[in-house]
């Protein structure tokens, strides 16, 4: 079998090899890492968005419990005075 013969710089060099599967490496973790940190961050903002959205709903809730119950007192308080008035008003 007739042996190959490579000039000088054709044949695939191991060290140029070599240093370009460490730099694409490189390149590929440290885009990986990253975009897995943008990813993080953004789902850690729309979480913060999220609990904050529910923090003033809960604070919106309580405060319409509040007033349905100022309500309620003062339904009672003007059925008490329309009683009164009406037992004053029959004697």
């Amino acid at each position: 079998m007739p042996q190959a013969s490579y000039r000088r710089g054709s044949a695939p060099n191991m060290r140029s090899l070599w240093k370009y599967f460490v730099v694409r490496t490189k390149v590929v973790f440290v885009r990986s890492v990253w975009l897995m940190t943008t990813k993080a961050m953004t789902l850690s903002v729309s979480a913060g968005k999220m609990e904050k959205q529910a923090e003033t709903q809960r604070s919106l809730q309580h405060r319409i419990q509040e007033r349905e119950k100022k309500l309620q007192e003062l339904r009672k308080t003007v059925e008490t005075l329309r009683l009164c008035t009406e037992s004053s008003g029959g004697q």
